[in-house]
């Protein structure tokens, strides 16, 4: 019981102090401190106040076993005399279910997070230059009109609508599931079975809604926000779907807007992607003024020239202080506001040549209106420019591939280059996290073990149940359609130290028959017809505990629990199912193994003993 119980602790303890991933042990920390001081008090009622009540409330007579367990015991005696009476087939059968893995885990879903924390939609809408405030206006006031007419469909709670010259968003807020976990359970199960309960749309379902009956207009662009990003024109805030991003990197920002044009178009074939923007596209029209370096150095007018009167023309230029009497003055010259209003009037912009002549900035320079970038980041000494593809779908792994795909054969100039992002980055951090997690956590294990049993073969024994559990995490992530995110990443590393409990309990129970000179057969098929009742009743009682968690709508800062009681639940059940069977298989194995070992440094022992024996024996008389 005691080690039992020490095997879940040691999986929380080095994770949360000796991991590198400060996300990973955050989560660990907040779960693995009141699950660590529950169990320790569970142990401490268990070996103190249980005896106690037991002693208080015995009865005399032993009441017989029920049916369905003397059933279940006698299909398992057959099952595992079946096991022992052909080790070589339950061998092959055992490598087969495992080597099955393969599939589930290269289709499942994988995300970095569950997005439970969104609930809100937000359209922007791109317009053209030439719209002014009052065409702008009238166009979201008819998406504004269009989403009023679904507020009962979609479940609004309340709306929100900003524009601006160039751009304007609506952006709605729905009211969050705050439905019983049963209920939810129930509502999941018919639309499995294809009789779904008619009601609020999904956000998924409410996007596509939109893409398909919101209406259109010429030369108005609409998209929908991404994890973080803003609405039309700079307006608003919110994370109404999941977001990618490709970044581009390199020297000429006009050769990233040609690029970035490209990834767009690339990635708007993904079928997953519901709209794609870029830094150019959130930027606001900007005056741009190019300089005919040729013409400029006929009139001996320099760039830097150019660049600098402007400046002092537009923004100003701080002259001396002005001492007027006792005190100093600020001066600040610049062009009146009224002679630097139109663009034709900085056309208009005169410059001395090196003959004295007034000179035009329209005569040396083109003068042109387009749309810059909302922001200009630079990474590494290398200008970036990001593509964010804003999708529905939560499988990024999925997501990252087709990406990949779309951007196969981009021939790209020298010194510029491309890459999926941080997000990108992220997932595969994470995925070294668990990778890390994982051997940790059953070294841990396999120490206490067998620090705990003295000996290497039984840890080694029980440890053969945790390869069992991924099998019942994968299947059942992949046949309930659940991502594995950081919640199932958890799960599946909190599973190692609960899955071996039942392994410990049956093999401990052999060893003591054994000991006592029972043939090791009949000590495996008895130890496990013995420990069949509590093992299964502590997994029946363990997995419809998690059953709530698994099917309901609770969260830890957004994220939520739902993937990790499955992947829990699906572990628990597998691994138990094996458990009796497969460990005592692998038992047999080592055992046999370690006989082989014991007689082969007998042997040797021997061997050595009889040539010691030769050099010490008196040479014979002739």
């Amino acid at each position: 019981m005691v080690l039992s119980t020490l095997t879940t602790v040691v999986v929380f303890l080095p994770l949360m102090l000796m991991n590198d991933d400060a996300q990973f042990a955050f989560y660990m920390s907040r779960m693995g401190t009141p699950v660590i001081v529950s169990i320790m008090a569970s142990l401490l009622v268990a070996l103190l106040f249980i005896p106690l009540a037991a002693s208080r409330t015995k009865r005399e007579e032993v009441g017989r076993e029920p049916k369905s367990v003397a059933w279940m015991s006698q299909a398992y005696e057959r099952a595992a005399r079946w096991t022992m009476g052909h080790r070589l087939d339950a061998f092959l059968i055992a490598l087969l279910l495992f080597v099955s893995i393969v599939y589930p885990q290269g289709k499942i879903k994988r995300t970095d997070q569950s997005g439970s924390n969104l609930n809100d939609v937000g359209v922007g809408f791109d317009m053209p230059s030439t719209f002014d405030y009052t065409q702008t206006c009238a166009i979201i006031a008819q998406v504004e009109k269009f989403m009023e007419g679904k507020r009962k469909a979609y479940g609004t709670r309340t709306m929100r609508a900003w524009y601006g010259r160039n751009g304007g968003s609506v952006q709605i807020f729905l009211y969050p599931e705050r439905d019983a976990w049963w209920y939810l359970a129930y509502r999941k199960l018919r639309q499995v079975v294809g009789l779904p309960i008619t009601g609020k749309m999904t956000r998924e379902e409410i996007i596509a809604d939109i893409q398909k009956t919101c209406p259109k207009f010429v030369g108005v662009t609409m998209r929908f926000w991404g994890g973080g990003g803003g609405g039309g024109g700079g307006g608003g805030g919110g994370s109404a779907a999941p977001s990618v991003s490709v970044f581009v990197y390199g020297d000429d920002t006009e050769v990233l807007a040609d690029l970035s044009e490209e990834v767009e178009r690339r990635l708007k074939v993904i079928p997953e992607v519901v709209s794609v923007d870029t830094d150019l596209e959130r930027g606001d029209n900007e005056v741009q003024i190019r300089v005919d370096r040729e013409q400029a150095r006929k009139y001996g007018i320099t760039p830097q020239v150019v660049a600098r009167t402007i400046s002092a023309s537009l923004q100003g230029v701080n002259l001396p202080r002005f001492r007027a009497g006792d005190r100093d003055v600020d001066v600040r010259l610049s062009l009146q506001k009224s002679d630097r209003e139109t663009l034709q009037q900085l056309k208009n912009f005169s410059f001395v040549s090196a003959e004295g002549q007034e000179i035009p900035l329209e005569a040396i320079a083109s003068v042109t209106i387009h749309k810059g970038p909302g922001t200009i980041r630079r990474e590494d000494g290398k200008t970036r420019l990001s593509v964010r593809a804003i999708t529905t779908q939560d499988n990024l792994k999925g997501l990252f591939e087709k990406i990949d795909q779309a951007m196969d054969g981009f021939q790209m100039p020298r010194g510029y280059r491309w890459d999926k992002g941080e997000r990108y980055v992220r997932i595969e951090q994470a995925n070294q996290a668990q990778q890390f997690a994982i051997i940790l956590a059953v070294v841990s294990v396999f120490l206490l073990m067998g620090s705990l049993f003295e000996s290497f073969i039984l840890p080694l024994s029980v440890l053969l149940s945790i390869p069992f559990s991924f099998l019942g995490v994968f299947w059942t992530l992949y046949l309930t359609d659940t991502p594995f995110d950081m919640m199932a990443m958890i799960g599946s590393v909190i599973l190692i130290g609960v899955v071996v409990k039942n392994a410990i309990v049956l093999i401990d129970r052999i060893n003591q028959l054994r000991q006592d000179g029972m043939d090791r057969i009949e000590a495996i098929v008895l130890g496990g017809r013995q420990r069949l009742r509590p093992i299964v009743m502590t997994t029946a009682t363990t997995v419809f505990g998690w059953l709530p968690m698994a099917v309901g709508s609770g969260s830890m800062m957004g994220m939520s629990y739902a993937p990790m009681g499955r992947a829990m639940m699906g572990g628990m059940i597998v691994s138990t199912a094996l458990t009796l069977l497969m460990v005592p298989l692998f038992y047999t194995f080592l055992d046999d193994l370690r006989e082989v070992w014991r007689r082969a440094v007998v042997s040797l022992r021997a061997q050595r003993g009889g040539a010691a024996a030769e050099v010490l024996a008196p040479a014979d008389d002739d």
